[in-house]
Parts: C-alpha cells; structure tokens; sequence
C-alpha cells in the first residue's frame, strides 16, 4: 500500500519511456512524487505520462536526448521552472550496443556513442540537477550494469562507459556529500524490451542466464527494481552515499 514516501517532491527520471525508466516513475508517482519523463522519443514518454495520467498521478513528459547538453540543460531548467523543486534525478538513460563487437573491432565512433549516451548524458544531467539538489539536500540514482562490474565479452564500449557512471558516483558522493545530497547506482537486470528481443532470438541462452539466478526469474522494472530506487530516493537511505546495489536475483552472486 502506497505511504506517499514521495508526497510533495519532484523527481527527473531519464530515459522514462519504456522499460526500467518507465518501472521507476511507476514506483515514485504511486509515492507521491510528481515524476518528469524525459526520453529522447517524445511520444513513448507521453505515453507514460498518459498511462500516468489515467491512474490519477502526477507526470510531465519532456523530450531530451541526453547525448545533447544542451537537451539536458532546457530539460532540467524546464523541469525547475514548471514545479519549483528538484529532489531526485534518476539518471537511467543509455544504451547497450548491438551488433556485439570484440574490443579490437569497435569503431571509434561506436565507442565515442557510447560515451555520449551513457557517460556524459549521466554527467550533464547531473552538473544541470546540482544547484536545485543542493536547495533539497536531493537524490541521486545512476544506473550502471553488472556487464561493467564482471566484465562483458563483445559488450566493451557499454562495460566501459557504465563503470564510468559508477567512477562519477563514487567522485560525487564525496564532492556533494557535504551539500547533504546522496549519489548512489543500481545494477538492475529485468524484463525489458531489450530483454525480450534477446529472449526471442536466443532463447536457449537465456533459459541458461535465468537458471543462474537465485531467485530464478528476471526482475520486473516496476515491482522489482523500482522499490529498491525508492528507497535510494527516501530519508530512510540518508546515511547511504556511494555505493552500489546490484538489483539482479542474486545473479552476480556466483561469480
């Protein structure tokens, strides 16, 4: 049952149309939060806002490629100036690459995409965010992956750049402690679109992936990693800063 752990704030969430973004703002608006979708694909987040909508809660989608600053910069200030307040940015915008490519094949360009999308994007929304946090002793969640903490074959340029993202937590959680903000990552692993399309073509290896799972089923965006986003979101996690949370079913674990 809903505790409106979230009544009254405002939290950005990136990449919110489809998939874990869309989980998460699920999670915070049944919270209270008033949940800013922004995604590069205006009308899958206004699909959420609509979805949102229908359930009585409070959304606002804005389109925003968070591999353009100075998208990133209007999103944020937009977000200010419509609701007053930032007290949570949850930076889940990125992008894993496909067709999967050895280390001494990646294309420069591939590899200088990756760094837009998921290492910059995650920085400029945080550098844009920073000031309003500061004025909410705010939240900060980054999603990175477990491909980057266990290392992925054919999967560099998305391994690299999201231990980049745990780097810029980690450097954060020490500059913007002292501002009373919190900067933490989850490494969630659930059923996305992206997911299903591999479950399609590759069953055979994914019932291999799921069998290696404890709790021996791939996680839910919004009743799986969502909850566990709150909290990171909630004064219940205040004293929790620089780290990160593998959200996983125990996958990593066994390695």
């Amino acid at each position: 049952m809903p505790l409106d752990r979230l009544k009254g704030k405002v939290a950005i969430i990136t990449g919110a149309g489809q998939g874990i973004g869309r989980g998460i703002a699920l999670a915070f608006a049944k919270e209270g939060a008033t949940v800013v979708l922004a995604g590069r694909t205006y009308d899958k987040v206004r699909a959420v806002e609509d979805e949102l909508a229908a359930l009585g809660l409070s959304a606002h989608a804005i389109a925003c490629d968070v591999a353009r600053q100075d998208d990133v910069e209007a999103m944020v200030a937009q977000a200010a100036d419509k609701f007053g307040r930032i007290d949570v940015l949850v930076n889940n915008a990125g992008a894993a690459f496909e067709p999967f490519l050895p280390l001494d094949a990646t294309p420069n360009e591939f590899f200088q995409m990756g760094v837009d999308i998921n290492l910059y994007g995650t920085l400029w929304c945080m550098q844009a965010a920073l000031p309003h946090l500061k004025e909410s002793r705010g939240f900060i969640i980054n999603v990175a992956s477990a491909a980057g903490t266990n290392g992925a074959a054919y999967l560099g340029t998305y391994a690299a750049t999201k231990e980049g993202v745990r780097a810029l937590t980690r450097t954060a959680a020490k500059e913007w402690g002292p501002f009373g903000i919190n900067v933490n990552v989850i490494c969630p692993f659930a059923r996305t679109a992206a997911w299903q399309g591999f479950e399609d073509s590759q069953p055979e290896m994914c019932e291999k992936i799921v069998a290696e799972i404890p709790m021996g089923y791939v996680g839910d965006p919004e009743t799986d990693i969502g909850p566990v986003a709150l909290f990171l979101a909630t004064e219940g996690s205040r004293y929790v800063t620089g780290h990160t949370i593998m959200v996983d079913g125990g996958q990593t674990v066994l390695r």
